[in-house]
């Protein structure tokens, strides 16, 4: 019992409580069978007597009437208002005792003293948060749990807002996000103070918010009104931050739904037709080089390459006129003659954005922005006369 009492604090209640390797170290420790202890008395003045020798040689004394009282106060004021857990408050009882050298009471008192800390803490911080809270809050608050078609004085019947603000939100929507912007609006009407629950634990607003959430109105009015209170403002505490955060969540839900719809448009659309005679100049299609030779024609259902830029060419209605080849990174080379005796000279590669080209006589090459491949080099059309048009470049090649 002496080993048993320094390692838990307490005096054990019977043989069961005893591991057997224990038994089987004493009883070689004095001499005697491991037997001998179902012979031992754990409720006459033996075991009595050997508890108060104990006692006295390791500084213990019993647990008094006062000395609950005090540990009930002392849950009250360091423990139940930052804990509500029974066993939890129970731990912090158990080691106060062993703090002050005091053999615990019985199981059935430390229950009874963990209710009553429980019990008292719970009263101090609804005064706490009663005290906080303006008389208006308080009449929207009562307002909100009140019978259906009870209204006080000028204010609203609130109470269908109650249902509303407890509710949670549906799919990603603009209906969904009007709904929870008018929830939002409904709960800063009501204007519970921020500060409201200051210094009180945050576990403890969240299960009194729970509290809130699962009660029916009816409970709600069968609390004394300190506590209706106190309850009610940590739901709409709680709700507030809710609230915002799934509005934030259901925005930026809207905002991947519409860039994902916008990239599946682009990339569906982008092997369409454009329009009547538009079309993408493919690699490998021949321009002609002077007058009077005819441009090698692309089918006019073509699809835009995603891994070569091209060049945008247009051609007027008559047979023989000049084609030009439209550039966008060198404005000098904007329009350059192909069938001009006069080329370009080489130059430094330079990635450019194609162009969809209109074909339609009478019309000027109408431009449509794609998306740019810069990393792949490739000809894009090659004339008879050796005129090599890449990447927006006109450059004269060897033969």
């Amino acid at each position: 019992m002496l080993r048993f009492y320094t390692e838990r604090g307490r005096f054990p209640r019977g043989r069961a409580e005893i591991p057997d390797e224990a038994i089987d170290y004493v009883a070689r420790q004095v001499g005697v069978e491991r037997t001998e202890i179902a012979f031992y008395d754990w409720s006459g003045r033996t075991i009595e007597y050997h508890r108060a020798q104990i006692r006295k040689a390791l500084g213990f004394r019993e647990c008094t009437v006062a000395d609950a009282d005090e540990l009930t106060w002392w849950l009250v004021d360091h423990v139940t208002q930052i804990e509500r857990g029974g066993e939890r408050v129970r731990e912090h009882l158990l080691a106060e005792c062993r703090r002050r050298k005091l053999e615990p009471p019985t199981a059935g008192r430390i229950d009874r003293i963990v209710r009553s800390a429980l019990s008292r803490g719970e009263d101090i911080l609804f005064d706490q948060v009663l005290s906080r809270l303006p008389t208006a809050v308080v009449a929207k608050l009562v307002a909100l749990v009140a019978p259906a078609g009870e209204e006080a004085g000028e204010l609203e019947d609130w109470s269908a807002v109650l249902a509303s603000i407890r509710s949670d939100p549906g799919n990603v929507s603009l209906n969904t996000m009007l709904t929870e912007i008018a929830k939002l609006e409904a709960v800063r009407g009501i204007g519970v103070p921020a500060e409201v629950f200051t210094g009180i634990a945050p576990k403890i607003v969240t299960g009194w918010r729970g509290r809130a959430a699962v009660e029916s109105p009816s409970h709600l009015r069968g609390h004394p009104l300190r506590v209706q209170l106190t309850l009610l403002a940590a739901l709409l505490h709680c709700r507030y931050r809710e609230i915002t955060d799934t509005l934030v969540e259901l925005l930026n839900s809207t905002v991947h739904r519409i860039n994902a719809r916008a990239e599946v448009r682009v990339t569906n659309g982008c092997g369409r037709r454009r329009g009547r005679g538009q079309r993408v100049v493919q690699p490998g299609a021949v321009l002609a080089g002077g007058a009077g030779e005819p441009l090698v024609p692309l089918p006019r259902r073509t699809s835009c390459c995603s891994r070569w830029p091209s060049a945008s060419v247009s051609r007027r209605a008559r047979t023989g006129s000049a084609m030009t080849v439209h550039l966008d990174s060198d404005p000098a080379l904007s329009r350059v003659p192909l069938n001009s005796d006069t080329a370009a000279k080489p130059t430094a590669y330079q990635p450019t954005r194609p162009k969809f080209v209109d074909t339609t006589p009478g019309r000027t090459a109408r431009r449509s922005m794609i998306r740019p491949w810069s990393s792949v080099i490739g000809v894009m059309a090659r004339s008879s006369r050796g005129v090599l048009v890449n990447y927006g470049k006109v450059a004269d090649v060897p033969r």
